[in-house]
């Protein structure tokens, strides 16, 4: 089966840039041929892609030429129209307009990530849709019981929260080494990620980063300044609140505690046992692994196109 995957950019490793890639390379593994496009594109993003594997397209998608296309993003949708005989539109977030449901161009079928951007993005609407969440390749974040966990690995967004993060680990009750994510200024991609994890005994960030984080056997504090605002968590996963946080994507929008000062944030980072979370890992295999993800939208295909 051919299949088109579109993003509005791959300029950077952002959250859907990641998504593009690794379903890209999941369904690669089940054999599909797949091509992924994008109006805009960096070359960090193409070298990448390239290095992968993964086939980016340096002009429009031919019409006509897909069984099936994996849209991202309302200024892709027209050409995945074009190309592919079945589209299945996802929404990834509840504040960019680039993620609201095309619902005047489009009659599904549709995903949400998360029960947030369902209620937000499809339930006003009265559109239907599937709530298939973030997933990752377990293969590449996964536990390695031979490393030693010495530092903190911080993949927050916002410079504020990134700031208070560095400062907070050079408090003499801390005192640990941490290795800072800076996806704007200097861009890094999932493999350099998954072995900072592997030698962390706990991930600050949200969304994709702490399930990432989960997979990779670390504690989690859901912590970022976004879009402007202040510094605000959703505290620290555990197996009581995961399934919880999950329906927000991480995003630190469940409980919004705001973190005003580097002593606040040194208070909960202190609560954090610096040993391995075997339930993390074990709550990502079953959970968030992208081979269930990719299932998902095949059976998604398959209804769709048994009812035409």
């Amino acid at each position: 089966m051919r299949l088109l995957i579109t993003n509005n950019a791959l300029a950077i490793a952002g959250g859907t840039e990641t998504w593009c890639y690794t379903m890209a390379r999941e369904m690669m593994r089940r054999g599909f041929d797949v091509d992924v496009w994008s109006p805009i594109t960096a070359e960090f993003c193409r070298s990448h892609f390239e290095r992968g594997g993964v086939r980016l397209l340096h002009g429009i998608p031919q019409r006509g030429a897909y069984d099936l296309a994996l849209a991202n993003h309302t200024t892709t949708i027209r050409t995945a129209q074009d190309a592919a005989e079945c589209v299945i539109y996802t929404s990834h977030g509840i504040s960019d307009d680039v993620e609201t449901p095309p619902a005047s161009l489009h009659d599904g079928p549709y995903v949400a990530v998360s029960e947030e951007v369902f209620e937000v993005q499809y339930a006003p609407k009265r559109l239907g849709a599937m709530v298939i969440y973030n997933a990752v390749d377990l293969e590449l974040f996964r536990p390695d019981p031979d490393v030693r966990r010495d530092r903190i690995t911080c993949l927050c967004k916002g410079d504020e929260a990134r700031g208070m993060v560095v400062e907070a680990c050079t408090d003499p009750s801390i005192r640990c080494q941490v290795e800072v994510f800076d996806f704007q200024r200097r861009p890094r991609w999932s493999d350099e990620v998954a072995e900072s994890m592997r030698r962390s005994f706990a991930v600050v960030g949200c969304g994709r980063a702490a399930v990432e984080g989960l997979a990779s056997g670390c504690s989690v504090f859901v912590f970022d300044s976004r879009c402007g605002g202040p510094p605000i968590s959703d505290g620290w996963i555990c197996e009581g609140n995961v399934d919880d946080l999950r329906k927000a994507n991480f995003s630190c929008r469940t409980h919004g505690i705001k973190v005003g000062s580097v002593r606040d944030l040194v208070f909960y980072l202190n609560s954090c046992l610096r040993v391995p979370s075997p339930w993390a890992s074990d709550w990502a295999y079953r959970r968030a692994d992208i081979r269930c993800a990719a299932a998902d939208y095949i059976s998604l295909y398959e209804q769709a196109t048994a009812r035409t």
